[in-house]
């Protein structure tokens, strides 16, 4: 059997479905996964993984984790709150530690460059802390190359395609795509191909020599701009789409209105819509094929899966 491996995150959607993948694959000994949530706990043990009450507020009960269940993988996923950097360096800090094999980080692209821009305008000022979710995830980069040793990686992602279901209800009744990003292009990526992407880094005993210390930007493979995204699913969906650009304020009202979404969830939304409509992530990586071989999924095949959630007459 491949290796045990620890995924700190479940209770988010990138921890979730990697802990769907590792599982489907049978490669691994044992997936652990963290989760806070007593719900998502027991749902992470319906799918088969080994659900653990994961305390990141320091790093010695991670430190026990990893003991107890002789974890030599670690999948770092920055959970979406207002800790999100103080509990990412318990998770770096217990890794460190424990001398592991194998460490990922999982971050956003272009997230240094971003969290470092001055840049401001009044189109972005609805959000109360601008470009603060870029700046948390880049000083979780700094922390872990400060502090690990050499099997390490970083695994940047863009947006993924599955942030566009927050706008379904909209699509349903008005048929148009509401988004603050003018004419921005984003290489907008599957969920499900981030997490082929961190297995097909961690799923061997010992770190691929060609991985470590290096940085990977998970991208889909094609750029795409609001208008775009609305033809695609017209054409998919064999109805008019439009796209509408709004300004951040009106953006901001749609999200804080959508159940399930918290404010640091909002928050990296917004700062992420600002990249883009600013061009900063206007960019195709080639990363993925290189890591796993294959071609990252297209919209298009987005909203053929996901088709029945942006359709009159269908819920959410």
């Amino acid at each position: 059997m491949g290796p045990n491996v620890l995924i700190t995150t479940g209770d988010s959607r990138v921890g979730f479905q990697t802990a769907i993948e590792f599982l489907g694959e049978k490669i691994y000994n044992r997936v652990v996964v963290g989760f806070r949530n007593a719900k998502i706990g027991k749902d992470l043990e319906n799918i088969g993984a080994i659900a653990v009450d994961l305390k990141p507020e320091n790093s010695s009960a991670v430190e026990s984790v990893i003991r107890d269940h002789q974890i030599g993988h670690m999948y770092i996923i920055p959970p979406s709150s207002d800790k999100r950097v103080e509990h990412t360096k318990a998770y770096i800090a217990a890794a460190s530690k424990s001398h592991m094999r194998c460490v990922v980080l999982m971050s956003v692209v272009n997230c240094s460059n971003l969290s470092l821009s001055q840049e401001r305008d009044t189109e972005n000022e609805a959000a109360e802390d601008f470009g603060s979710s870029m700046s948390d995830f880049a000083a979780c980069e700094r922390f872990f190359t400060e502090n690990m040793d050499k099997n390490w990686c970083i695994l940047r992602q863009s947006l993924h395609q599955q942030n566009l279901l927050v706008l379904a209800d909209i699509v349903q009744n008005r048929g148009h795509i509401p988004l603050p990003t003018a004419n921005g292009k984003t290489g907008l990526v599957n969920l499900k191909d981030c997490a082929v992407a961190a297995s097909a880094i961690l799923r061997t005993d010992d770190m691929n020599e060609d991985y470590k210390r290096k940085t990977f930007n998970i991208t889909g493979p094609e750029s795409v701009n609001g208008l775009e995204i609305a033809k695609i699913a017209g054409d998919t969906f064999g109805r008019h789409i439009k796209f509408e650009h709004i300004h951040a304020k009106e953006m901001y009202r749609i999200l804080s209105n959508i159940s399930g979404l918290n404010k640091c969830d909002i928050q990296f939304l917004m700062d992420y819509f600002w990249a883009t409509r600013t061009g900063k992530m206007d960019f195709v990586s080639p990363d993925y094929k290189y890591l796993t071989g294959m071609e990252g999924q297209r919209l298009v095949d987005f909203f053929k899966e996901n088709g029945d959630q942006f359709q009159p007459g269908h819920g959410p």
